[in-house]
């Protein structure tokens, strides 16, 4: 699932998941390169017999100043995924908006803007 999800994202934003990677801001001496989005997925919710409800976030960051840059970039995520089915060999997903979706978060470095966009992932899986 994680890779379906980062496969729709990294075209608009350099995207990880869970949080920002240690190894790569060693590498950057320190710094974060922005912009970029995290995937974080919360644990399956059995729905029925036959499918899951997971919940994801996506956080968004950017310093650049303004808001212009975040903004752009959680539209652009959000019209890729919002309400998206994918048909896949071992499963069926079914992805749409979690509200409340979109929220603006402040962090504790004020130059960073940071948006966070929340969905649910409906996950049936075929037998095979």
């Amino acid at each position: 699932m994680y890779d379906y999800l980062i496969e729709q994202i990294q075209p608009i934003v350099t995207c990880y998941t869970d949080e920002y990677p240690q190894d790569k801001e060693s590498a950057e001496n320190g710094a974060k390169v922005y912009p970029y989005a995290t995937v974080l997925m919360y644990s399956a919710i059995p729905n029925n017999e036959y499918s899951n409800n997971n919940l994801v976030y996506i956080d968004i960051w950017s310093n650049k100043h303004g808001i212009e840059e975040v903004e752009t970039l959680t539209d652009a995520i959000y019209k890729k995924l919002n309400k998206i089915t994918i048909i896949k060999d071992d499963m069926f997903i079914q992805i749409s908006r979690y509200n409340p979706c979109r929220l603006n978060l402040n962090d504790p470095d004020v130059n960073l803007k940071r948006r966070q966009l929340r969905f649910l992932v409906k996950t049936y899986e075929r037998d095979q």
